[in-house]
């Protein structure tokens, strides 16, 4: 991709209590068309296969639920690793038992999957939870070639340092006679 990429780093309170005014304030970034990257700790679970029964309650609706039902965004590393259970909050109950949950994720709009974005849960933790990791593919911006016969003698001074500032560089070079 040539041009911006949004990034925004987020953290909503437990129990959905911040989500919606976070939401509130990606949702006008998506308005603005530039490919938008929103992740972090969200602590919400995006779907059932991402929580264990017992600890963590999603909000039955909430901002995150909506937009990735609605296909507004999308839930990186659940489109890489379709049916794969792994939590980024890991507990021991008081009976001994574990459980967790997927609360930390990347939410992307459409055309970010033009970059091949990539995302994984690392294994070290973090704090009491696992980080996690977006990969892009950032391709440079396409170059017009041109072939072009330069005729250096007609080339003002200005021209020709700009010329030879280019060749040394291996910038494009763009010469209207």
């Amino acid at each position: 991709s040539s041009g911006p990429i949004l990034l925004c780093s987020t953290y909503s309170l437990p129990a959905c209590v911040n989500t919606l005014s976070l939401g509130t304030k990606i949702d006008g970034l998506i308005r603005t068309g530039t490919p938008l990257v929103a992740g972090g700790d969200w602590n919400i679970t995006p779907s059932s296969l991402d929580f264990q029964e017992g600890r963590y309650v999603r909000c039955p609706s909430n901002w995150v639920t909506e937009r990735l039902q609605a296909g507004v965004l999308h839930d990186v590393w659940r489109i890489q690793w379709k049916k794969t259970v792994e939590y980024t909050h890991k507990y021991t109950r008081a009976d001994g038992t574990s459980g967790g949950a997927r609360l930390d994720y990347f939410l992307a709009t459409s055309s970010v999957f033009k970059m091949t974005p990539s995302s994984k849960i690392l294994a070290e933790p973090g704090s009491d939870h696992m980080p996690v990791q977006l990969d892009l593919v950032l391709l440079p911006p396409v170059v017009e070639r041109v072939n072009t016969r330069i005729n250096v003698k007609t080339m003002t001074s200005e021209q020709w340092v700009d010329f030879k500032d280019t060749i040394d560089s291996g910038r494009s070079f763009r010469y209207y006679a």
